[in-house]
């Protein structure tokens, strides 16, 4: 038998028996505090109404720390709510705080709207904030420092507004603060630079007032990235800035910067990337490098001088070179063909002379060549497409020459070439021009000879190659491009009869073959004649409309990967989904994705007065900054001087008309479902009216839209509602304060009765246009289509006071029993919001409460309702009828606040309204 261990056996019974019970105290203390961090998890989900994203989180599914998006740490405590796009629509709740052990917390890329949640100083823990992308509104608390511990700080992407506190310089801890992409009106505080530990630090696309970037922080010697992107910095860039010894991203693009680049700065050893372009530098390029890890730099649109310094051959991982639109002179350096990685050149704009690097693409995968508008000579490299990737080749307006290089026969990468205006000579190499990606080939005013071959390429978009010495025919076979829109062979040596297979290519806009000797054949001669007159018309316009493509201008409220280019290229009538009266709307696909934007062109009869113009832009600037899911993101307007082009993202399920209204369903390429089923109407309904209480009650000025109608109510994916269309909207002076309008705005059936005999309008002319939408929903029924004269909301309040039911009034595609009380409200409520007076009807506050009370979330209070949802004629007739003032003042039952940002008054009259539906 085996000896108990002497140890063992000196212990006193009494002291094993505490142990033991300690022991077992600790293991139910912990089952306990995991019991307890489930329920605040489940009461979490519950106060954001249970997202199907985080359906995981079920008491039946255990452990806690597998549900979707939780960590814990080793004892099974959480550290962290990482639930990033969720599609989490509500504020973030104080007791989650109540997680004692949090140290993350990561909503970004959500809809949370309200205020900072000051709340979240009780997470004594907490080292990681983000709460990026989201719709958070006000401004940052001058106390946020009160969360101590933090190292990440992350709310770029929302809408605080006003200045950068102070306090944010007195994070001890902080390693990463990102601000980027908010509506800062005021600037950024030094103190900034007193965060001893910062590595990151992200302010771009921010409309500060125009500021310096402040020598404090050459302080921060600890920083990486430096990102400041259209920011509006003004004055030199700091020297200070070059002594950051472990800074490797530095982004000041698009900003007002002056002087010259700091001397020392491609000393900085760890440097990977600088983006200095769209400024007002001016000088040399420092040549003192030592930077050796740099893989992209840009330079662009500046002012800067000198030569290309031949020390840049020491960036061995470059992969971008840019630095176009500049004064720079002499060659490009030799060294720049050599460097391994390098896939892309952009030089153009600039007076460089000499040849290009003769070892281009002979040790790098080359992607493309951009340098026209030089004067550049000799010829293209040898090896330009030996990498086998090349894709583009831009080098007009030089004085280049000689044949192009043989190589070019294997480079069936290519997509576009473009050597016009040079003194290019010989033929065009055998199998060029059946490469299969190849769509643009602009090669005119050259000395190119040779014949066109038999086969060209089916995807060929534009062929211009007139002032040549081409001979030979025309062939036939040119006709398999299909998508062929443009073809210049004017002032060549062709002969024989222009191919009657020209007029099947539907796509042609532009045809040119004069100054050759050509012939048509007798049949086709009076059908080619008027395809030549229709294209010199077509050719005359477009020219016409590329003179003025210089004047247009992008004003960019997103980061972008189109350009202006990409827009008014296909603008096209292939591309045309819809026409009204104030323009025409297309969908644009960009970038060869399955992507797709929404372009509409607002008509003009000629050039807006000054005054007009700056009306626009301010507008324009202010919808171009709203971020809020329910209504439409306005990503850019390009504008010249006789015509507006404001770009949205694209809404695939079209209009809420084309969905309601039977005569509009076929005109739109919808989904098989032929109508919208009440639950879905229910929440287009509420979406609206979270998207208008937005721009009435949460924005500074607040914005009045003037035109909401069913038409400008656009449904995403998942039909949910985007207002759109703000091409009269109007910002008021102050809130509550009426704003004077110029002309009647709005469309008939939406128009509220003020608007016919004033210029004084509010908020409360959106809410008349709402109501009629309400009932457009509910009753399927068209605004305009009353009775002969009349209105739909006139109309269906005076068959209100004749049915014994409402229920008569709905929609019969939608109206099943289960959902009768919901209709019955929405109908009530949309004739309470269409009433004569203002002042009778609620705002968009109310409406909404009203609304969200009675959602298809909101079951636990129908009962509770319905008694109060009761209207008898002697209530509801004040508020259609001329000389009423105000809603019955009867209360119904104090309920539960269901949107966070109405206060107390807000719910009384809420109630008040809500007792009279």
């Amino acid at each position: 038998m085996s000896k108990m261990h002497p140890t063992i056996r000196q212990i006193p019974l009494s002291v094993l028996l505490i142990i033991s019970i300690s022991l077992l105290f600790q293991v139910n203390c912990q089952s306990q505090n995991h019991d307890q961090e489930q329920t605040i998890l489940l009461k979490l989900k519950n106060q954001w109404k249970n997202p199907s994203s985080i359906k995981s989180w079920d008491p039946s599914t255990l452990p806690h720390c597998n549900w979707t998006g939780i960590i814990c740490d080793i004892n099974g405590f959480v550290t962290g709510i990482e639930l990033v796009n969720m599609n989490i629509t509500e504020k973030i709740p104080p007791f989650v705080c109540d997680l004692k052990n949090l140290t993350e917390i990561n909503l970004s890329n959500n809809y949370i709207p309200g205020e900072f949640p000051t709340s979240l100083y009780n997470c004594s823990k907490l080292e990681t904030l983000d709460l990026s992308l989201n719709y958070l509104v006000g401004r940052i608390p001058n106390d946020i420092d009160r969360i101590s511990g933090l190292r990440l700080l992350n709310l770029g992407g929302n809408n605080f507004s006003g200045d950068i506190p102070a306090s944010i310089g007195r994070f001890r801890f902080l390693h990463t603060l990102q601000l980027f992409q908010n509506q800062f009106k005021g600037s950024f505080p030094p103190e900034i630079g007193n965060l001893s530990n910062l590595e990151v630090l992200h302010l771009p696309y921010n409309d500060f007032l125009p500021s310096r970037i402040p020598l404090e922080f050459g302080k921060l010697k600890k920083l990486v990235e430096l990102w400041m992107t259209d920011s509006n910095l003004i004055g030199e860039i700091p020297e200070t800035i070059a002594t950051l010894s472990n800074l490797e991203l530095l982004n000041l693009a698009t900003n007002n910067l002056s002087g010259k680049i700091p001397r020392n700065l491609f000393l900085l050893k760890n440097l990977t990337y600088v983006n200095l372009s769209d400024n007002k530098l001016s000088g040399e390029i420092p040549s003192d490098i030592e930077s050796l890890y740099l893989d992209g730099i840009d330079l662009s649109i500046n002012m800067l001088t000198g030569t290309i310094p031949e020390s840049v051959g020491k960036w061995k991982y470059l992969r971008t070179f840019d630095m176009y639109a500049n004064r720079l002179t002499g060659e490009i350096p030799a060294s720049i063909g050599r460097i391994p990685s390098l896939t892309g050149i952009r030089l153009f704009m600039n007076n460089l002379t000499g040849v290009l690097p003769p070892e281009l693409g002979l040790y790098s995968k080359l992607e493309y060549l951009d340098v026209p508008e030089n004067q550049l000579s000799g010829n293209l490299p040898e090896n330009l497409c030996a990498g086998g990737v090349l894709t583009g080749i831009s080098v007009y307006s030089n004085n280049l020459s000689g044949e192009l290089p043989r190589s070019f026969q294997n480079c069936t990468s290519l997509t576009a070439i473009m050597l016009e205006k040079n003194k290019f000579s010989g033929e065009i190499p055998a199998g060029f021009w059946s490469f299969t990606n190849l769509s643009t080939v602009i090669i005119n005013d050259n000395l190119f000879s040779g014949e066109l071959p038999d086969k060209f390429t089916s995807n060929l978009e534009r062929l211009e190659m007139n002032n040549n010495r081409f001979s030979g025919s025309i062939p036939s076979q040119i006709s398999n491009s299909k998508n062929l829109t443009v073809f210049n062979a004017s002032n060549n040596l062709f002969s024989g009869k222009i191919p009657v297979e020209l007029t099947a290519l539907s796509s042609l806009q532009s045809l040119s073959l004069d100054g050759n000797q050509l012939s048509v054949i007798a049949g086709a001669t009076f059908l080619v004649s008027i395809l030549l007159i229709l294209f010199a018309i077509r050719d005359f316009r477009k020219r016409k409309h590329e003179q003025d493509i210089a004047t247009w201008k992008l004003t960019s409220f997103q980061r972008l990967d189109f350009t202006e280019s990409n827009i008014l290229s296909n603008l096209t009538e292939n591309n045309l989904i819809g026409s009204g009266g104030s323009g025409k709307v297309y969908r644009v696909p960009i970038n060869r994705s399955e992507n797709s934007v929404a372009v509409k062109k607002i008509w003009s009869k000629g050039k807006l007065d000054q005054k007009l113009e700056k009306e626009f832009q301010a507008e324009v600037q202010i919808l171009g900054t709203i971020k809020h899911y329910n209504i439409v993101k306005l990503l850019c307007c390009i504008s010249s001087k006789n015509s507006k082009l404001l770009v949205y993202e694209y809404m695939e399920n079209g209009s809420l008309d084309q969905w309601l209204h039977e005569k509009n369903r076929g005109l739109s390429n919808l989904n098989q479902q032929r109508f919208l089923d009440w639950p879905k109407r229910l929440q287009i309904a509420i979406g609206i009216a979270q998207g208008l209480s937005y721009m009435h009650h949460n924005c500074s000025p607040p914005i009045i839209h003037r035109d909401v109608k069913s038409s400008n109510i656009l449904l995403d994916s998942d039909f949910k509602a985007r207002i759109a269309d703000f091409g009269l909207a109007k910002m008021l002076s102050k809130q509550g304060e009426p704003n004077s309008a110029s002309v009647i705005a709005g469309s008939f059936g939406y128009i509220a009765p003020e608007y016919g005999h004033t210029t004084k309008v509010n908020e409360k002319i959106d809410v008349y246009s709402f109501g009629v939408v309400l009932l457009e929903l509910v009753t399927g029924r068209e605004a305009n289509k009353g009775d002969e004269h009349t209105s739909l909301a006139e109309w269906l309040w005076r068959r209100f006071q004749e049915v014994t039911s409402v229920d008569v009034l709905m929609d019969e595609e939608v109206k099943e029993e289960s959902y009768l009380e919901e209709m019955r409200m929405v109908f009530r409520l949309g004739l309470i919001c269409t009433g004569t007076l203002p002042s009778s009807r609620p705002t968009m506050k109310e409406a909404l409460q009203i609304l969200l009370r009675h959602g298809p979330l909101q079951q636990e209070y129908k009962e509770k309702m319905n008694k109060a949802f009761t209207i008898t004629e002697y209530d509801a007739a004040p508020l259609l009828v001329s000389g009423s003032s105000k809603l019955s003042t009867s209360k119904g039952s104090r309920r539960n606040r269901r949107i966070s940002d109405v206060d107390d008054n807000d719910d009384n009259n809420v109630d008040n309204f809500a007792s009279n539906v």
